[in-house]
């Protein structure tokens, strides 16, 4: 059974260990987390939501749903192009992510309801790139730890 946590640390594994250098940021409060000075591309992203399911066969899954962001950085000065060029690449890294967390973890989680959105000059750094929303289903059924007793 994986925690919203121990979740999110697989999502920072892989982001690490992209070949661009990806640089992994946890933000659970943006103001006080979110570095002044970012090492660019990045994700970042909180703790995700959670919720559990009962499936048809009866055992109940757990799944987490993220939203990350995945950014680069553009010039004030950039043209459409450069603009559309950082979007591109962060789109690229985001899906390499997502399919990635999936393949390296085939035994314990599913990744699924992949979702990017645009993200253009955001913030005083002019940072582009994507929304990545997904959902990470821990493929352990859950169980109660615990044993009740009744009176």
């Amino acid at each position: 059974m994986l925690s919203a946590l121990q979740a999110r640390d697989m999502v920072k594994t892989v982001t690490e260990a992209h070949p661009a250098g990806i640089t992994f940021y946890p933000i659970s409060n943006e103001p006080k987390d979110k570095p002044t000075e970012p090492e660019y591309p990045f994700l970042a992203t909180a703790l995700p939501d959670t919720q559990t399911d009962r499936t048809s066969l009866g055992i109940y899954l757990t799944s987490f749903d993220f939203s990350c962001i995945v950014v680069g950085q553009t010039a004030s000065a950039r043209t459409p192009d450069q603009l559309d060029g950082t979007h591109s690449t962060a789109h690229g890294y985001a899906m390499d992510i997502a399919l990635e967390l999936g393949s390296h973890y085939p035994n314990d989680i599913e990744v699924s309801r992949i979702r990017t959105t645009p993200i253009i000059d955001e913030g005083t750094g002019y940072e582009t790139g994507v929304l990545l929303r997904f959902r990470m289903t821990d493929t352990t059924p859950l169980c109660s730890s615990t044993e009740f007793t009744y009176g």
